[in-house]
Parts: structure tokens; C-alpha cells; sequence
């Protein structure tokens, strides 16, 4: 009951009733909530906090219609209780959780006020729901299971059990839809929240067994998941709907693949296809339609064959058709002129058979049109014809790599006649490299439709060549890759003359960096072997101590010879050019070499008299020719034939770069018989540190060395090498224009100076005092600039002074090559004698050409470097 009271009840008169109508409305199993006149709630008993889900402090002081649905019958209706004070009925109440309830209202008159007595209605017992679903669905031949808003299975009919392979009770007990104790799982667990929230939610293709049970049978489902309400409107329970749709899937999956196949045979068709009944087309295909230059709807069921033949050849056509629907008559075709819609005409051939469809006969054909072939057959063959006069190698292949085409350069280039390629597997043919076979680069031109590069094929005699090639796709009408068309040129001499233009500059950087060390490894050395000197001249020459600065000093020297053969590799070292004669130059080598030969090994020599001499430094040509004969004689440990030939050549240098330019060489080749060399080794052959003898027993730097000299001196070198046949090494070096000088017979005692005066040039502070020291005591005066610069500026303050320059041709700032220009500017009769750790190509050469007194290399003795000094002071 529901009491709407006045305001004007005084407080003491009601307040027994008060207490005894609280302790009523605790007793009383109805919810009960009494309204004051104005419609706000005043009091409630615990069944009405119940049922709107409020506690009762909460629903005092709100307003009666809130706790209803708000709909315009609950608000009629408390306005009627309001008027009359007494009213039956039913009323929709909304909880606090959004929910509604439907309930039994009576109102009574409470002063003025009133009191609503409301009657919940009767919860339903879940036993009875479960009991009475389970009835339901037993009978039921459809796949059914149901389940409450917890997830708990409650009842399984035996079309469910049977189809997803349980008993109805192992399905039903103890099974939860969101735990996984069913045929549900994480997957599906949404679409069960959804359907329990009151959704409909279909499951297509639902699998079964699940993955983890290959061995089950595998089956395609439909499920539905059908929530079931009350009167109320409120889900109670969700019934699961499976449909087993294996076969009907797998039929229209047949269907669909057989329609497919059948559209795309047709409607992809190279030629046209059409159907005729009763002499009027009811289908043509894409092709069909663009072959007569018409669509489809203004040919089917309008035109005929006979309205495209042209008037001519419409008996003969029509003839041919009337036979072939008869049954009777040859199955063959028939040619014919069509006339297009647009009036060009075209030359047909058309194959027509008799077919029935639903109990009549009709004609199915295709037509081909023979204008388009002939006209490419007369394209292909012009284009053909230009091919074949092209002098770059073209070659066709089908998409599977078979030749197709192979012009008259392809011929020359491979060395396979056309009858002969044809019809072969171009990879197979011609053996490529495994990067470069047309089945590798095929996914590259299907994606980009062109590729160029360079491969490398073989030809006919094995030969392996470098080719630069220009591959590209060939397409059909619809697209689709059908052919490659390449475009082959031989580049092998093109590539041969790279890599030795990137093998020249990699020994250029290579010869840059070693000579930068010989340079300063000269200098260290340069001032120790002459402090070695200087202490020698102090000691006894009988003593003790004197024969180890003589040890020290060739130690020294021998160190040298180490940054020598650096200097050779690194085309540093020919600073004393003149024509030498190199068949005495041989046999000097020699003389000194046959003592170092092994006696399994047989020296011959071939060095024909009256051969021109070559223009070079000897001790540096000395020192290639004996490094090649020391390599030759290392690669015959088993012993075998040593030969040195010498021989006068015309060739151009191949390696030079230039435009080929004959010029007269003296050749030296040095031949053996030993182990040979394999292309790895022989492409690494000249790289300084690389070397195939055992530890200890190189350095690596003989050919390196015999590489920069020979090129210092404007030659080239030539190798042939077989592994197990041996090697044969080709010097040849440039013809010089003169005779040779005859050498001194011998060398007087170096005097000592007179008061002359020196200036010693040289960035190098040790050894500018070191020379300070030796001219000194030899009674020369000295001046010391460690520039330049300085030198320059001592020479003008002494000008006229100054009787000898020693001026280092490598410096810092302004070069030894600048420094001596400026002096001879300064003083055009200056004497100068130039020295170095190693000098840039032609520069010495160009000094002494110019005037300079000559040039020594560091280090120098003491001694040489006396005497070398007392030459330059005595020249005029």
C-alpha cells in the first residue's frame, strides 16, 4: 500500500500511529509506499526498496512518478489515484539498474495523502524454467541447446548430442558455454555475450571438430544463437540453433568453381563463341562482340550469322549452317567475308556443331578472325626481317624459356645456328651463371616488365662471356606474360679493360700508401745509419766496439733495402735513368742468382746479340729481374726448367689505357716449369703482402715490386699461367734513344772542403742536424732551413755565398720541386743536389734535367754522401 498524507496531521495526536503504522509496514510481504498530496514519498517499507532497487533513506523525498517507467500510461495512472484516491490497476516500475517491473498497484486513501499497496509479481522457480525447456526442446528434430544468462548449459536435445558426437548428458552436466565445457570457446565467447545481452547473433561456417581433433571428421555448421524473453520482455535463457552445411557447401562451392571455369573458358576465349537458335544468336562471348565490332544486347536475340556475312557468301554460309544443325555433312569450317556493323569487312572461319538444349536443337561454333592473322603474320615477318639485320643479338623465348627466335647476331655471338636454338631451353643452351638464368629474373620482369644488367653466358665453344642485356616482357591481349624478348651485346673486352683499369688504381692507392711509409721510414733510417757513421769515424778502426757499428750500419742498410722494394712497388724509385743493356744486365743476375738454384734445375738462356737498349734505372731493373727469376725458381721445389729469353718487340701497352700506339719494347720472359697459378691467385698476384709461399719464406712484395717498376719505367708486364704446367711472366720495357755511357773505372779519396758553404733543406729536424754535424767536421760551413720557405729566405740573405744547396725533394708547405724553382729563379748557376725518401714520378728526373747536380736517395752513407757532395762542388 501507498499512502499519500496531508501536511496538517499535528505530531503528537499521530505519533502512536506513526509507530504502529512503521512496525505495518515492516510486516506487511507487500512493498508499500506511502505519498504525501504533493507526490513526494514520505515512507517506504523494505519490499518497495526491494523492487525499485533503492535503499529506503534514498526513496524518501523523491518524487512518486520517478520510480516508474515514465511512459504515459504510468503517469495517467497516478494522476487517476491522485484524483480519486482509490484505484486498482498495474503499473511498470524502473530499477536503479535500468530494468523494468511489471507489478499489481492499489491505492487507499491516507488523509490527504495517499497509500500504494504494491503486489511484485511471482518469481518464476528456475527448476520449473530448466524443466520446462528441456521438454521443449527433446521433441524438437533440429540441433538445439539452451543456456542461462551465466553461461550454464541447461538442457541438450539429441539431435545437438548426436551431430556434435555426445550424450545429452555429457553435453548438459556441469557444462558452461564461457568456460569452454561446451562446443564453444574463446572464439565465440562475444557472440555469447551479445546473444545473452538479448541479441540474435548468426555463426557461418562454424567448424567442427575444433583444429585440435584432426581425426574427427570435419564438418561446416551454421549456428544461431536465439535469445528467449519473458512476458516481461526480459532475456531468461539463449537456445543454440546448429544446422549441419557441410554438403550444401560443398555443392555450391562446386557450383560456383564449375560456373567459373565455364565463364572464364568462354567469355576468355581467344576466338568468338556463339550459340543460334532458330538462325538467331542467344549468347556471344567478349571476344564474339569485338571481333564484329557490335555488344552483346544488340546481338542477342537480333542478329543472325547471315546479317554479318557479306551478301556473297551468305548461300555457302547458310548451307554450311542448315548442315551441321541436320547432324549431316563433314565437321569441318568455313570461310567466309564478314561485314562489321560499322561496314569494314574482315575474313572469317567458323566451326558450327549440332547441340540440345531442353529437347531443341542448336548450333554452337566459334569464328576466328583470319584478317587480324595474316596481317600479323606479315607484321612479324617484316619485323623479322629487320631483326636479322641488326647487329646485336635478339633472342625470343616463350614464358616457360624456350627459344622461339634467335637472329643471325645471335648466331654469331653464341655460336649456335638458328635450326639449332630453336625450340631449347635458353637457360640450358647457353649455361649462365646461377644469378643470371631467365628462370631467376622471370619474377622480376613479370613485376616490372623490363630488366637491364649484365649476365654472363657461355657460347658454344665454352667460352664465358660478359653481355649487357636488355630484357622485356611480351603480353597478350589480356595481359598476361606469354614471351621474354632479349637484346644481347658482348661487352667481355669492354669488362677485361675495367678490371684492369680498377686493378691499376687499386695498385696506384696501394703504391701511394707504401711509398708514403718507405718515405718515412728513409728518413728514420737516413739519420741512424748517419750517427752510425759518425760514431764509427770516432772510434778505432782495429777496435772491438767499431766492428758492431759496422754490424749496426748493414743492419741498417739491409732495412733499406726492405723500404727499396717498396719504393719499386710504388713506382717511387727510378732516379737514375740512362740506357742499360739489358742482356748484361741479365747475365749479371744470373751470375749472381746460379748459386741459389737447386740442381734439379736447368738454367737455359736465349739473349741474341745487337738488341737495342732500354731506357731505366739499373739497380731497379736489377732488382725486378731478380725477383722474378727468385719466384720462378721457388715454384719448382721438385725441380724443372728455368728460361730467360730476350727478344725485340713492336706492341702497343694494353695497359695504358690509351688509343693502341706501336712502339719498340725489349721483351724479357722469364719461363718455368713449376706449379702454376689458378685464377684467384693470379688476379691477386700483384697486391703487395699477398703471397702462396709457407711462412718465412716471403714477403709478398716481388711482384708488387717487379709490378711498379717495370710501369715506372713505361712498360707493362704479361703473365700465362696453368696450374701444373707452369708460368711464363713477359717484361717489356721501352727502347731507349741512346747508347750507354761507359761506367767510371774507379773513384779517387773524397777530400775534405775547403770553407765551402752548404745549406742543408729538410723537414726533418734529426737529420738536418745530423748533416750539421758531418759537413762540419769535413770543414764545410752549413746553414739549416727545415722549410721551404726558410730556404728560400737564407739563399737571398747569403746570396752569392751559398755554394751548394741539399734539398729534400719531399716536404711540406712549399715542395722540394717549388723550393728548387724559386732558388734558380733567385740564382739560375745555384748547384743543387737533391735527395729524398722517395720521390713523385718524373720529378727528380725533371730537376736534374733542369740543372740540379743529381740525386741521392736515403738513406746514404756518410761516404756516399761525402763524395757525392765533393762531385757537385767541383762541376762546373
Amino acid at each position: 500500500m501507498i499512502f499519500f498524507k496531508g501536511k496538517t496531521a499535528a505530531p503528537d495526536a499521530g505519533r502512536e500511529l506513526a509507530e504502529r503504522l512503521a512496525a505495518v509496514l515492516r510486516a506487511t510481504s507487500d512493498a508499500v509506499v506511502e505519498v504525501d498530496e504533493d507526490g513526494t514519498v514520505v515512507a517506504a517499507n523494505r519490499r518497495a526498496s526491494d523492487l525499485v532497487g533503492l535503499g529506503s533513506a534514498s526513496l524518501v523525498g523523491l518524487p512518486f512518478r520517478a520510480l516508474t517507467d515514465g511512459s504515459q500510461t504510468s503517469l495517467s495512472a497516478i494522476q487517476t489515484a491522485r484524483r480519486h484516491r482509490r484505484w486498482e490497476g498495474e503499473l511498470t516500475f524502473r530499477r536503479s539498474d535500468g530494468s523494468v517491473v511489471r507489478a499489481t498497484v492499489r491505492t487507499e486513501q491516507a488523509g490527504r495523502g495517499v497509500v500504494w499497496c504494491i503486489t511484485p509479481p511471482r518469481a518464476t522457480d528456475p527448476r520449473e524454467v530448466v524443466a520446462h525447456v528441456r521438454q521443449a526442446l527433446a521433441d524438437v528434430p533440429l540441433a538445439l541447446q539452451a543456456f542461462d544468462l551465466q553461461g550454464n548449459v541447461i538442457a541438450t536435445n539429441a539431435a545437438w548430442s548426436e551431430l556434435f558426437g555426445s550424450s545429452p548428458q555429457e553435453a548438459t552436466q556441469a557444462a558452461n558455454v564461457l568456460r569452454g565445457g561446451s562446443v564453444f570457446g574463446p572464439p565465440h565467447r562475444t557472440a555469447l555475450e551479445q546473444a545473452m545481452r538479448g541479441e540474435a547473433v548468426r555463426l557461418s561456417a562454424f567448424p567442427w571438430p575444433p583444429a585440435h581433433r584432426p581425426d574427427a571428421p570435419r564438418k561446416v555448421l551454421d549456428v544461431l544463437l536465439a535469445p528467449v524473453r519473458n512476458p516481461d520482455g526480459v532475456v531468461q535463457f539463449v537456445v543454440a540453433i546448429a544446422l549441419d552445411t557441410t554438403e550444401q557447401r560443398r555443392l555450391e562451392d562446386e557450383l560456383r568453381e564449375s560456373e567459373a571455369r565455364y565463364r572464364t573458358l568462354i567469355e576468355e576465349s581467344p576466338e568468338g563463341v556463339f550459340l543460334v537458335e532458330d538462325g538467331t544468336f542467344r549468347f556471344v562471348n567478349r571476344r564474339f562482340a569485338q571481333m564484329f565490332r557490335v555488344t552483346s544486347a544488340e546481338c542477342v536475340d537480333h542478329l543472325g550469322p547471315l546479317a554479318l556475312c557479306a551478301p556473297e557468301d551468305r548461300p555457302k554460309l547458310a548451307n554450311y549452317l542448315r548442315e551441321r544443325l541436320a547432324g549431316s555433312g563433314p565437321r569441318a569450317t568455313v570461310a567466309f567475308t564478314a561485314v562489321r556493323r560499322d561496314g569494314s569487312r574482315i575474313e572469317c572461319e567458323l566451326l558450327a556443331n549440332r547441340v540440345v538444349l531442353r529437347g531443341k536443337p542448336l548450333l554452337l561454333g566459334t569464328v576466328r578472325d583470319l584478317t587480324e592473322q595474316r596481317r600479323i603474320a606479315e607484321i612479324l615477318h617484316f619485323q623479322a626481317s629487320l631483326l636479322e639485320q641488326v647487329q646485336d643479338a635478339i633472342v625470343a623465348t616463350d614464358w616457360e624459356g624456350r627459344v622461339v627466335y634467335w637472329n643471325r647476331a645471335a648466331e654469331s655471338l653464341y655460336g649456335w645456328l638458328a635450326s639449332d636454338a630453336v625450340g631449347r631451353d635458353f637457360d640450358a643452351l647457353v649455361r649462365p651463371e646461377a644469378k643470371d638464368t631467365l628462370a631467376r629474373l622471370r619474377h622480376v620482369l613479370a613485376r616490372d616488365g623490363a630488366w637491364r644488367g649484365e649476365l654472363q653466358h657461355r657460347t658454344a665453344d665454352g667460352r664465358l662471356a660478359w653481355l649487357s642485356a636488355s630484357l622485356s616482357i611480351q603480353r597478350d591481349a589480356q595481359g598476361r606474360p606469354v614471351g621474354v624478348v632479349g637484346v644481347y651485346r658482348d661487352i667481355t673486352a669492354n669488362k677485361r679493360l675495367e678490371e684492369e683499369l680498377l686493378q691499376a688504381q687499386k695498385m696506384e692507392s696501394i703504391g701511394t700508401l707504401a711509398g708514403g711509409i718507405a718515405h718515412d721510414f728513409n728518413n728514420i733510417l737516413g739519420t741512424i745509419v748517419g750517427y752510425l757513421g759518425l760514431l764509427k769515424e770516432e772510434l778505432p778502426a782495429e777496435g772491438s766496439l767499431h766492428r758492431y757499428f759496422e754490424v749496426l750500419e748493414r743492419s741498417a742498410m739491409r732495412a733499406s733495402e726492405l723500404t727499396r722494394q717498396l719504393l719499386g712497388f710504388a713506382r717511387k724509385g727510378k732516379f737514375e735513368v740512362r740506357p742499360v743493356d739489358l742482356a748484361g744486365l741479365c747475365a749479371e743476375v744470373l751470375e749472381l742468382f746460379r748459386s741459389t738454384l737447386d740442381s734439379r734445375v736447368t738454367l737455359r738462356t736465349d739473349f741474341p746479340p745487337d738488341l737495342p737498349m732500354v731506357e731505366g734505372d739499373p739497380s731497379q731493373l736489377h732488382q725486378a729481374i731478380l725477383n722474378l727469376c727468385m719466384n720462378a725458381r721457388d715454384a719448382m721445389p721438385e725441380g724443372g726448367v728455368l728460361e730467360l729469353s730476350l727478344a725485340s718487340v713492336i706492341a702497343p701497352d694494353p695497359t695504358s689505357g690509351e688509343p693502341p700506339v706501336l712502339r719498340p719494347y725489349v721483351c724479357l720472359t722469364v719461363r718455368d716449369t713449376g706449379v702454376g697459378m689458378d685464377e684467384h691467385v693470379r688476379a691477386r698476384m700483384f697486391e703487395p703482402f699477398f703471397t702462396t709461399k709457407g711462412p718465412g719464406r716471403g714477403t709478398g712484395l716481388g711482384l708488387a715490386m717487379v709490378y711498379g717498376i717495370v710501369r715506372n719505367h713505361g712498360g707493362f708486364l704479361e703473365v700465362d699461367s696453368e696450374v701444373g704446367r707452369g708460368t711464363s711472366v713477359r717484361m717489356h720495357l721501352p727502347v731507349a734513344g741512346t747508347r750507354a755511357a761507359p761506367e767510371e773505372e774507379g773513384r779517387t779519396p773524397v777530400q775534405a772542403g775547403s770553407g765551402e758553404t752548404i745549406l742543408v733543406v729538410d723537414d726533418e729536424e734529426p737529420l738536418c742536424n745530423l748533416l750539421r754535424d758531418v759537413f762540419t767536421r769535413r770543414g764545410y760551413r752549413v746553414l739549416v732551413a727545415t722549410s721551404g720557405d726558410e730556404a728560400v729566405r737564407l739563399y737571398q740573405e747569403h746570396l752569392g755565398r751559398v755554394d751548394l744547396v741539399i734539398l729534400d725533394m719531399t716536404m711540406p708547405g712549399l715542395s722540394g720541386e717549388e723550393t728548387f724553382d724559386a732558388l734558380r729563379a733567385l740564382d739560375p748557376r745555384a748547384r743543387i743536389l737533391l735527395t729524398s725518401g722517395y720521390t713523385q714520378e718524373h720529378a727528380a728526373q725533371d730537376a736534374v734535367a733542369r740543372g740540379a747536380r743529381g740525386f741521392l736517395q736515403k738513406p746514404f752513407l756518410i761516404s756516399e754522401l761525402a763524395a757525392r757532395v765533393r762531385d757537385a762542388l767541383q762541376e762546373d
